[in-house]
């Protein structure tokens, strides 16, 4: 097969170019990777979203419902036969990975969800259990998720806290537009976000 230019040793798959908190941290997670270190990766995503640009500007990006003629062969073209590790994130990715078995690599799953979005997404968790052996979990709920389903003694399974680069803040002085208290809530409106709760505190 032909080799990609850049061939790398890692490929990160996100679900979706969202502005949302799990392609945030994984935005910051490559970055850092990126300002820190050598090594060489490539991206793929399942959806197109706001935030294409940014995936772009950080390594060569493969988006899954671009125009394709063959989406399996364009897939090894790009990703080479030099990669070591599929870093999945989330378990909404996990469908595109799968399609990475190919490669024969060691997958890596950074759990986001908790229990209520795992029953949304159980065909995403039977494929996980069939490809991945390694997780990392991002809160207690996730862990709890991860052993509800899968047989703990057979994983690797790992606890670490969610992440995301600093916000750079103006060494001037910010003059607040008000004295009442603003609320603010991270993430996409839906029920499950519970921003509700923030209506209730507001009043």
């Amino acid at each position: 097969q032909d080799e990609p230019d850049y061939a790398p040793s890692i490929i990160f798959v996100s679900h979706e170019a969202s502005q949302t908190g799990a392609p945030a941290v994984l935005l910051s997670l490559m970055q850092w990777i990126k300002e820190n270190t050598n090594i060489n990766f490539s991206i793929i995503v399942g959806a197109s979203g706001p935030w294409n640009e940014k995936f772009k500007s950080i390594a060569p990006t493969f988006f899954m419902d671009s125009y394709h003629i063959d989406v399996d062969k364009e897939l090894r073209r790009f990703c080479g036969s030099h990669v070591k590790s599929i870093y999945i994130n989330t378990i909404a990715s996990a469908l595109y990975a799968e399609r990475l078995s190919f490669l024969q690599a060691e997958f890596v799953t950074h759990v986001h969800e908790m229990e209520n979005v795992f029953q949304i997404f159980l065909p995403h968790v039977e494929t996980l259990k069939r490809i991945c052996k390694k997780y990392i979990a991002v809160s207690q709920g996730s862990i709890d998720a991860i052993s509800k389903r899968f047989d703990t003694s057979k994983i690797e399974l790992k606890f670490l806290k969610p992440f995301i680069d600093k916000k750079k803040i103006a060494k001037t002085p910010v003059i607040k537009p008000t004295r009442k208290k603003v609320i603010f809530g991270c993430g996409a409106v839906e029920i499950r976000k519970g921003f509700d709760f923030f209506c209730i505190t507001a009043a």
